[in-house]
């Protein structure tokens, strides 16, 4: 916050687009999020939303826009510091876990980047997040490709918490896990928001989920923002896109596959 208590925007986009063999993926796309917020996006399969968020890491190039990080341009950021990623914890939709370090390391991969680097300190910091998502001590020595599924979604979600940062990017962070864990892992999430304050976008098929963890929502379809509203809304608005989408029916503006 400003001295004056307002709420600073922590992340600010306008105008954003990405195109493929001229098919528009993200189209003029514009949001802002307050620092502490958690903006959740929903929307139908293709809708831009984990390309958005690999745009806005710079994992792929944008052709128009401009994305501000508290104020600043993003681009001005990253030439002025090296370690400008490191205020950004990503879970990927995969996971994306590095097969060759096992679940400690790559939980810790940023702080083993360091120099003197105490690996007895950082496994002891590591396996307290384990534990933190439901994962025993043991699992920590493992690769992952000894883990389940559900097992690298939770090292993954580690792996973001990690070193607190001030950004956290999440896609589908319940996805694949049972009710019980599903719950578990939004309450951490809302947990390390309150304790960190840190500022989230996270994309979530799980409207349950949605509506525990989010502070607004906005809707993706064809790489448009076709709705944006704070949680209280999304029951009680009429936006016919996001009427189709929670009921989950045939009818409405988003196409659906028919034999």
């Amino acid at each position: 916050m400003t001295e004056n208590g307002k709420i600073n925007t922590a992340l600010e986009v306008k105008g954003l687009s990405k195109s493929f063999n001229g098919l528009k993926a993200l189209d003029a796309v514009d949001l802002k999020v307050s620092s502490g917020e958690t903006l959740v996006i929903i929307g139908p399969s293709g809708s831009g939303k984990t390309l958005l968020l690999k745009v806005l890491l710079g994992i792929i190039p944008y052709d128009m826009g401009h994305i501000f990080v508290n104020g600043h341009p993003k681009e001005e950021l990253e030439d002025n510091s090296h370690n400008f990623l490191d205020c950004f914890g990503m879970l990927f939709q995969q996971s994306a876990l590095f097969d060759s370090m096992t679940v400690w390391e790559n939980i810790a991969f940023k702080e083993l980047k360091k120099q003197n680097a105490n690996r007895e300190e950082v496994k002891a910091s590591v396996i307290a997040l384990l534990d933190q998502v439901g994962l025993k001590q043991d699992v920590a020595d493992l690769f992952p490709a000894e883990l389940s599924g559900g097992m690298q979604k939770r090292v993954g979600l580690a792996r973001a918490f990690a070193g607190d940062p001030e950004f956290l990017f999440l896609d589908e962070p319940t996805a694949g896990l049972d009710p019980i864990m599903s719950n578990s892992i939004s309450q951490l999430i809302n947990q390390q928001a309150k304790e960190h304050f840190s500022t989230s976008i996270i994309i979530s098929s799980d409207l349950d989920s949605a509506r525990s963890i989010s502070t607004n929502i906005m809707m993706l379809h064809e790489g448009k923002v076709v709705w944006h509203g704070t949680t209280d809304d999304l029951d009680k608005t009429k936006n016919p896109y996001v009427q189709q989408f929670i009921h989950k029916s045939a009818e409405g503006p988003i196409s659906v596959l028919t034999e």
